[in-house]
């Protein structure tokens, strides 16, 4: 099945944007991305199920941030209609799923937020981001908002536990970065003789790598807040119905 144009029922009920889907997760300590409905793993964090109105099919929740609700009618509750589409005339936003003939698309996004898209290399923009693939250059499309100017409680997954960090924005965030490096050094050592009267200084070349740490401190002007897109399509038609 075509991923952009995977159909996930009618939004017949309305649907409510759990609280718990709110909390926004960055990918590193210095990130600048911070991504909503995520449950928080081991190793990362991954779509919260929970956190897009129910499909009508069975579909992994990787699969989510793509697919769409037809028929549909109403944004779900606490989203307003952020950006709209039509076949062969107005694109107000280019979707995942382009609207076929005779359809309307509708990109539903939380109060305060627009209508983009987002890449895995932009979630994984700062130093130590070693969480998510950065390599990956396949786009979904959602909402965003610029937190600046304010105090803002992003999340890391840390061992596998949500932890809250704060963030005064504009601010600095000061990490100790570990690191190998391949340079080469002196070592001088001292050599006693057995009856330890006597001692001989050598001095040898040592090659590397050695662990290195640093203490590394990064201005963060603001972070841009992702929330999911929840995309409706409808047909003239729905309307009346």
């Amino acid at each position: 099945m075509d991923l952009a144009r995977l159909n996930l029922g009618p939004l017949a009920t309305p649907y409510v944007y759990p609280l718990s889907c709110t909390p926004a997760f960055l990918a590193c300590e210095v990130c600048t991305v911070a991504i909503q409905a995520q449950a928080c793993g081991e190793l990362s964090f991954a779509n919260g199920i929970e956190c897009w109105p129910s499909p009508s099919i069975e579909v992994d929740s990787t699969r989510l941030p793509s697919g769409f609700y037809s028929p549909g009618i109403s944004c779900p509750v606490g989203y307003t209609s952020a950006c709209w589409s039509t076949n062969g005339g107005h694109a107000e936003f280019i979707f995942d799923a382009t609207p076929s003939a005779s359809e309307t698309a509708v990109g539903c996004c939380p109060s305060g937020f627009t209508c983009t898209h987002l890449t895995s290399k932009d979630v994984c923009n700062g130093i130590g981001c070693t969480s998510i693939a950065t390599d990956d250059d396949s786009s979904f499309q959602k909402c965003v908002s610029i937190a600046r100017s304010t105090e803002y409680n992003p999340r890391l997954c840390i061992t596998g536990a949500s932890t809250p960090v704060e963030r005064n924005l504009p601010g600095n965030v000061t990490i100790t970065a570990t690191y190998l490096t391949k340079s080469t050094m002196f070592v001088t050592v001292k050599i006693a003789e057995d009856d330890d009267s006597t001692s001989t200084i050598v001095s040898t070349l040592v090659k590397g790598p050695y662990i290195t740490s640093t203490q590394i401190t990064t201005s963060i002007p603001s972070i841009s807040v992702f929330a999911p897109m929840v995309q409706l399509v409808h047909q003239l038609s729905d309307l009346s119905n």
